[in-house]
């Protein structure tokens, strides 16, 4: 796949992004504290001096997030456009090859339209879901790693927990009513 190390800079980015998004919300908690006096409260100026920096801190958490942001849809938007580039060439080519008669049954708008408008779709669509999946499985990566960092012993009771009560639903959800007399996919079958 030519686009492998534009889709690894765009992982990074999206590692860049979930870290900072993640952040965020520690360096909010730092500054309540701060505020409220928390667990252990600081003298005047050294708590100033630290809400300051905590300040600048979630500053620039913001700015480098919005920054790899802005990097991940770029290059997934590069990608997009060269996968539809290369989907249209090869349609393109497979067109060249065909014989006449296969343009006396085609109509010229419906293949101009295949080209054009359904490669564009497909290559977005495409683009689109492997973003999607590319966001949710770093986030889904980055926050298991924040629960292990906060509370390790919490975090493995709720992995363990929580993985047994998800294929029961599943099950009782999804694949029940898909094999029940009475469910819609049967009923009209």
């Amino acid at each position: 796949m030519p686009e492998k190390n534009t889709l690894l800079i765009a992982a990074g980015a999206m590692l860049v992004c979930s870290g900072t998004t993640v952040a965020v919300p520690y360096i909010f908690g730092g500054i309540i504290d701060i505020l409220s006096g928390g667990p252990s409260p600081l003298p005047g100026k050294e708590a100033w001096s630290s809400l300051k920096g905590l300040i600048a801190l979630l500053s620039g958490a913001t700015v480098v997030g919005a920054g790899a942001t802005m990097v991940r849809v770029s290059l997934v938007g590069v990608v997009g456009h060269q996968c539809a580039l290369r989907i249209r060439k090869k349609l393109f080519a497979n067109l060249i090859r065909q014989d006449m008669a296969f343009f006396d049954k085609a109509k010229t708008g419906e293949l101009t339209n295949r080209l054009s408008l359904d490669v564009h779709e497909v290559a977005e669509h495409l683009v689109e879901s492997c973003s999607s999946v590319l966001t949710c499985s770093i986030s889904a990566f980055v926050a298991v790693g924040c629960m292990l960092y906060t509370s390790p012993q919490l975090s493995s009771v709720a992995l363990l927990v929580r993985q047994p009560f998800a294929s029961i639903f599943h099950f009782i959800l999804v694949v029940v009513p898909h094999h029940s007399p009475f469910s819609a996919y049967t009923l009209y079958e």
